[in-house]
């Protein structure tokens, strides 16, 4: 671009917001003294006064809101240039902010509703909601998972939980769905119940399979609850196996035994298991059951209510 042309860009800018700029050292100053001229008008027309300040002791404005500063005061790279005070943002969020914070959160609750479609109960277990009355040595393992997702979704290697009824297995996997999900990692928790029953009533059975693919991080809550049949012991193995082929992680949790694990006579299920075994942690998830511990409490709190002995 010629001297003339930027002269006449300078000039065009000029024109359109009003600004009149001093005379510069040279023309391509010119239009940077423009270009900055225009930028600082647009900046002090949107400038929110009724929260600002002078500061007496910089002469600048500031925040009434946050303290921060709302003016500061700079040089143009330029020859003959001089400082000049213009608009600067403080530390409050500005309304692009907060549609771009709100944005992110409808997309969260939409993540939310996805992941935890049919076990909806499971939204509200998080890390936070520990009582401190499980293994800390599992909670901290299962944060850590969590932390350490992105890894772990290179590697394709989850979880399995194994251990008696009631021990927390669901809700460590949970707290962990929901970890993951905050990080914006797309997360689907279901059981084998329900995979169950979807899938025998799914006109694409292939499509549902590779729809259960498609997602970061998959939660099958439940292995060995489901009907015993040929048919689900096919459908439970072409789930696995197709996360295990897509190196995509799983979380698993299950009431079976380790022998029932590592040593079923059955080879339908057995292929299934030497496929988890080969891709997830093996966690041992054991203790008081949490389940009758609650129940125990409830049972006290109204025979105390009763005024029966306890």
């Amino acid at each position: 671009m010629t001297d003339q042309e930027l002269l006449a860009a300078q000039r065009r800018l000029q024109k359109q917001h009003g600004v009149t700029p001093p005379a510069p050292a040279s023309n391509a100053a010119a239009v940077a003294e423009g270009m900055l001229a225009m930028v600082a008008a647009k900046a002090e027309a949107g400038a929110e006064t009724e929260t600002e300040y002078l500061d007496e002791d910089t002469g600048l404005l500031r925040c009434r809101i946050c303290g921060g500063k709302r003016q500061t005061v700079i040089t143009p790279p330029f020859e003959g240039a001089k400082p000049r005070t213009v608009r600067c943002w403080c530390n409050c969020p500005t309304a692009q902010d907060l549609a771009k914070e709100k944005e992110r959160q409808i997309k969260m609750e939409t993540a939310r509703l996805v992941c935890f479609q049919g076990v909806e109960e499971m939204r509200s277990c998080t890390f936070d909601k520990d009582d401190g009355k499980g293994d800390q040595q599992l909670i901290t393992a299962a944060r850590l998972y969590a932390e350490n997702f992105k890894d772990h979704l290179r590697d394709g290697m989850g979880l399995l939980y194994y251990g008696p009824v009631g021990t927390g297995k669901t809700f460590l996997a949970a707290c962990i769905a929901n970890a993951v999900l905050a990080q914006g990692y797309r997360v689907r928790m279901t059981n084998f119940a329900r995979v169950a029953d979807e899938i025998w009533t799914a006109d694409d059975k292939a499509g549902y399979i590779a729809d259960l693919c498609r997602y970061d991080l998959l939660m099958l809550d439940d292995l060995g609850a489901e009907r015993k049949s040929e048919y689900m012991q096919e459908m439970v193995y072409k789930i696995v196996n197709a996360r295990y082929v897509a190196g995509a992680p799983v979380i698993v949790t299950t009431n079976l035994t380790t022998d029932e694990l590592t040593k079923t006579a059955d080879i339908g299920y057995a292929r299934t298991y030497d496929r988890l075994l080969e891709k997830c942690l093996l966690i041992k998830v054991d203790g008081r059951s949490r389940r009758r511990a609650g129940a125990a409490d409830a049972w006290g709190n109204m025979r105390r209510q009763l005024g029966m002995e306890v």
